[in-house]
């Protein structure tokens, strides 16, 4: 009696399948500098959903988190303005 082939992931294994592969290095440096080219925007502070107010990192985030109870944030592209008198 011939033997099944076999199921599932196993059969994938043996056939060699594209999709279980991981991207090669030097595709992922081919998608980034894609990207990078697209001109996508670059976050550059944090913002808090709940009120509005833009923290230059995570650390003065997560203090206004604490004090206030905002739970909602979001990365954004505008800069924190920073007010010299």
């Amino acid at each position: 009696m011939a033997e099944q082939p076999a199921q599932g992931v196993a059969a994938n294994e043996q056939t060699n399948n594209p999709v279980n592969d991981e991207i090669s290095a030097e595709d992922q440096a081919a998608i980034e500098a894609a990207m990078a080219e697209e001109g996508a925007p670059q976050a550059k502070s944090l913002k808090c959903v709940d009120c509005g107010k833009l923290f230059k990192n995570a650390d003065l985030a997560n203090y206004h988190a604490e004090k206030s109870g905002h739970e909602n944030f979001e990365e954004s592209t505008e800069e924190v303005l920073i007010f010299i008198s």
